[in-house]
């Protein structure tokens, strides 16, 4: 492989997205490597749930947004317990896998 053919893998610090890069890349902005907006439907989940001892549940976004329930469904339109009650059930079929 020649150098000018090299490829590079480069992990954006801003969302965590892999991009692959050549050696000469550049753009009119000056920026090599601009973040992308991700626009997978899995973004639109939501990456956890706080439970806090008295109050509602708030829910983290793909992106680290703490919401409520309400401000979730108004910017992502996803009812987020329910995605998040269906995002941790186990598969049927699947079994715990026994300790001995």
């Amino acid at each position: 492989m020649n150098k000018e053919d090299e490829i590079y893998k480069v992990i954006c610090p801003q969302c965590g997205s892999v991009s692959i890069v050549g050696k000469d890349i550049s753009d009119e902005s000056g920026n090599w490597l601009e973040c992308s907006v991700p626009q997978g439907f899995e973004w639109r989940l939501p990456a956890g749930k706080i439970t806090p001892v008295v109050g509602a549940p708030i829910y983290v976004s793909a992106i680290g947004e703490a919401l409520t329930r309400d401000q979730y469904l108004g910017i992502y339109s996803i009812d987020p317990e329910i995605a998040y009650q269906n995002m941790r059930r186990r598969p049927k079929g699947v079994q715990k896998p026994k300790v001995e």
